[in-house]
């Protein structure tokens, strides 16, 4: 794979990457919780467009607005019954829970599917439209998506009423139940929103690469490793963190394999947390 190529695959990569890091970073900004369970609710919004658009046979925009819709109500679902629950509990055992949830998803995903890897339909063109970066119409579809929800998602928690109340609750939730703000609603609307994009990344993503159970547990890592790497708490940090990850993927896989690009993002762990612990746009404690 020559560089321009490598560089392309790594940015498309890395967008879809964006989309679960900003879920992550909502979650954690509304909450203080590390949402472990994004990446398996990356791959469910992946194998609910494939089994809508690829296996029914229903138009592939509708198929993927499905898997949104399923994403949103995993996020309320795992906020329902799995964080509330532990809401007063020490942060490990919520990782542990979260963690736990992965490892059933991915359980539950080789059961009703199979081991075997799935290709989707495409909801574009495969052909490369720019082929110095070898992006496909799907990808500059994904791009272009992403770009849009990261400015209207950085804007509306900015500007909304609902984006100063997650700001409130995330400072000071006791004097935010004071002011008026319910957190359990504010809770609950951050994991929704977040599994709504984590869905949308699996379901923009897994036409260019196959869908197989298991990456669930990568793409977890790989965004954990994008947030800490652009900051926890910060948009334009898992940004940056999302891109970078994807092209040091990309670049790592190119030269030496793609068996050694899952290493990457343990690498990115590791010398951020040794050299500027808070990330590169993350505020220092």
């Amino acid at each position: 794979m020559d560089l321009g190529s490598a560089l392309g695959s790594g940015l498309v990569n890395g967008f879809a990457l964006v989309l679960v890091a900003l879920g992550f970073t909502i979650v954690y900004r509304a909450t203080g919780v590390v949402n472990f369970a994004n990446g398996s609710q990356m791959v469910l919004g992946g194998y609910v467009a494939w089994e809508f658009g690829t296996v029914i046979g229903l138009p592939i925009p509708l198929a993927i607005v499905i898997a949104v819709v399923v994403g949103g109500l995993s996020g309320y679902v795992i906020n329902r019954f799995a964080m509330r629950p532990l809401q007063s509990a020490s942060l490990l055992s919520q990782v542990i829970v979260l963690l736990a949830i992965t490892e059933v998803s991915s359980t539950a995903f080789l059961q009703a599917f199979g081991p075997e890897a799935q290709a989707m339909a495409p909801y574009a063109s495969r052909s490369p439209l720019i082929p110095s970066l070898g992006w496909s119409g799907m990808d500059i579809v994904l791009i272009v998506v992403a770009c849009i929800l990261v400015v209207a998602l950085t804007i509306t928690l900015r500007r909304s009423k609902e984006g100063l109340r997650m700001r409130m609750v995330a400072s000071n939730r006791t004097g935010a139940v004071v002011a008026g703000v319910n957190p359990a609603r504010t809770s609950a609307i951050a994991w929704s929103v977040g599994g709504c994009l984590a869905a949308l990344s699996g379901a923009l993503i897994f036409p260019t690469f196959l869908l197989v159970p298991a990456l669930g547990q990568q793409y977890t890592f790989d965004s954990f490793a994008a947030v800490v790497l652009g900051g926890f708490g910060s948009f334009p940090g898992a940004v940056i963190g999302g891109l970078l990850t994807g092209v040091l993927q990309a670049l790592v896989a190119g030269q030496f394999g793609g068996s050694y690009a899952p290493f990457v993002s343990l690498a990115v762990m590791l010398v951020v947390l040794l050299v500027k612990p808070a990330g590169l746009l993350g505020k220092s404690a």
